[in-house]
This record gives structure tokens, sequence and C-alpha cells, in this order.
């Protein structure tokens, strides 16, 4: 599913990735440590892997975890924003299209064959990400990246945000 969120004058969203709540790796362990994000603006776009919410031994506590920072977005006035991601596939949406498509943000693992080629969410997408990749400057084989580079005539006219992909060996 695609969301869409139009921020009105004086808005702020963030961007966030790759939290993990609840897997034994996770560099963050507890969602209040978190905190400090949530100061400063109106939305927190989280794009994929907030939590561990797939069959696994840290469901669970993923799912402990999720709910106790989504209660914190909320006493804190801060509106969530949650996009899928390989480790959380059930959330609803898994692409958000910001101030009418001009700005559009996923997991990082929808778009690259590289980085999981058995991904659903690669395998959902792939239609898009050649055109996406020729949208990034330099493209193909070394890291690059473009924030907000003007207009792209392969998106439409639009001011591109593109994530980065290292295929160099």
């Amino acid at each position: 599913m695609i969301q869409e969120l139009d921020l009105a004058s004086g808005e702020r969203a963030r961007f966030i990735s790759d939290i993990h709540f609840g897997h034994a790796k996770a560099l963050t362990r507890e969602p209040e440590e978190l905190g400090f994000l949530l100061e400063g603006c109106s939305h927190l776009v989280v794009c994929g892997d907030l939590s561990e919410t797939r069959e696994s031994p840290c469901r669970e506590e993923g799912l402990e975890k999720r709910a106790r920072f989504l209660r914190m977005c909320r006493d804190a006035g801060v509106q969530p924003v949650l996009l899928a991601g390989n480790h959380d596939p059930d959330e609803k949406a898994g692409l958000l299209k910001l101030q009418g498509g001009r700005i559009c943000a996923l997991h990082g693992h929808a778009l690259f064959r590289e980085v999981a080629p058995w991904g659903w969410e690669y395998l959902k997408n792939k239609q898009i990400s050649p055109r996406t990749d020729r949208c990034v400057p330099g493209g193909g084989g070394r890291f690059a990246a473009a924030a907000g580079a003007g207009p792209c005539h392969e998106c439409a006219g639009a001011a591109c945000l593109h994530a980065f992909r290292n295929t160099s060996k």
C-alpha cells in the first residue's frame, strides 16, 4: 500500500530506519534511548524494520518495545508513519509519498536486488528499480546519492530523494 502525507506549514518530518527492536543484535536496546528523536518534529517516518514482528524468537520482545515506542510518540505529540521492512512486513504501507509525491520514502531492501535478491520488497518493486538507479548521479557501480538534487527527467520533473547503494567489489 502507498501512504500519502502532506506536511502543513511549520510541520517537520524526521526519517529513521532499521531500529530492530527485539533483535539480539540491535544497537538500540530500549525505546527510551530514542526519545531525543521526537524533539522538534511533528512526524517520525520509520522506513522499515522498527521492530521484529515476523515469526521469530525475537517477536514478543519486538512487539512490546514497538508498542512502548509508539506510546512515546503519542505522548510527545509526534505522528509516527510506519513503513514495512523485511523484519516487519506486516506494516500496512510499503511506500510513502510526501508532498504530493515530490519525495518518496521506502525501505532500502525494496529497490536493489544486490541488497536482498530474495526479498519480497525487491520482487514487488523491481520495475521501478532500474528507473530509480538512473536518477542517481554517477549511477551504477559506486556509492551515489541524490537529495533534493533538482528536477529529474526519470521522476516526472520532481526533485529526487533517492537512497544510495554500493555494488562495487
